[in-house]
């Protein structure tokens, strides 16, 4: 007997696909995929970025260190302005203690002021026009602004003549220095006068320096009084040069500025001067004209 097997195939029935699985397929690997990815995307993320913590303390650490090098900065600059502050300072003290006649503060104008106030009430015969030269003169010694020597010349009869001595001496006397009063003869050498100025008026503060009777100068001797009168020619720190002239009765009627220069004019052409060398030295020196009993 001949046994006959059946073999029977089993059909697979194949599972329906829902709608959404054919438009959304594989969501759940994707899903998987996708938190993996996240993951990896996470520990790369974390291994880029620095600590926070790290980098608040190294930003700190560099703030302060520049916050402090700039404090250090300020703190030296500004003793360094402080030390120049006070070295300024205390120059000047010293320069004003040293040296009284070379600042010019109100008082101190003032002060030479009185002093020549006193001197005029031993001369009564000052006019009010004398008063405004003398004045003058001395606003134009302390004016800062020029270095030109201040002439002051006295046209003075011989009873007057005291009155230059009297002016170098209180001059001499502001100033805190000696009293050189020079008189002026026919004997005297241009050389030896002009050593005289030199050691009478050279420093680097003012000085005063006063000469009697002028016009009793010989010629070449007058040339001194040129050259000391101009601050281009001898550096010299702005005296006050005093000069007297002995009053000549037949020059009477004339201003007072004629009346000196005709009477240096003839004395030193007299002595041997000549007119072109002689014109020159009484323009430089006749900046200040006082004449007492004109």
């Amino acid at each position: 007997m001949v046994t006959t097997r059946r073999s029977i195939s089993v059909r697979s029935t194949p599972v329906k696909e829902s709608p959404a699985q054919r438009i959304y397929p594989s969501l759940t690997d994707a899903e998987e995929t996708s938190d993996e990815d996240e993951e990896d995307d996470h520990e790369e993320f974390s291994t880029t970025i620095p600590d926070s913590s790290k980098l608040n303390i190294s930003s700190n650490s560099s703030f302060n260190s520049s916050y402090s090098s700039f404090n250090t900065s300020n703190q030296s600059e500004a003793n360094i302005n402080f030390f120049y502050v006070f070295l300024g300072l205390f120059i000047v003290c010293i320069a004003y203690w040293l040296f009284p006649g070379a600042s010019d503060p109100v008082h101190t104008r003032q002060e030479f002021g009185q002093r020549l106030a006193t001197v005029l009430k031993a001369h009564p015969t000052f006019s009010s026009q004398d008063r405004a030269q003398l004045k003058s003169a001395a606003n134009r010694w302390f004016d800062n602004s020029t270095r030109d020597p201040v002439v002051v010349i006295l046209y003075t009869s011989d009873r007057s003549a005291s009155l230059l001595d009297d002016l170098a001496k209180t001059t001499a006397s502001f100033l805190g220095k000696k009293t050189t009063i020079v008189t002026s003869t026919g004997n005297t050498q241009r050389a030896h006068l002009h050593a005289t100025f030199e050691n009478t008026l050279r420093g680097d503060t003012k000085s005063t320096i006063g000469m009697r009777a002028i016009e009793d100068l010989s010629w070449d001797a007058p040339l001194v009084l040129h050259s000391f009168a101009d601050a281009d020619h001898i550096k010299v720190s702005r005296p006050i040069i005093w000069l007297q002239v002995t009053r000549d009765e037949s020059l009477k009627g004339r201003t007072c500025d004629e009346a000196i220069a005709s009477k240096l004019t003839s004395s030193w052409l007299a002595s041997g001067g000549i007119v072109d060398n002689v014109t020159p030295v009484i323009s430089r020196v006749l900046q200040f004209a006082i004449c007492l009993d004109w």
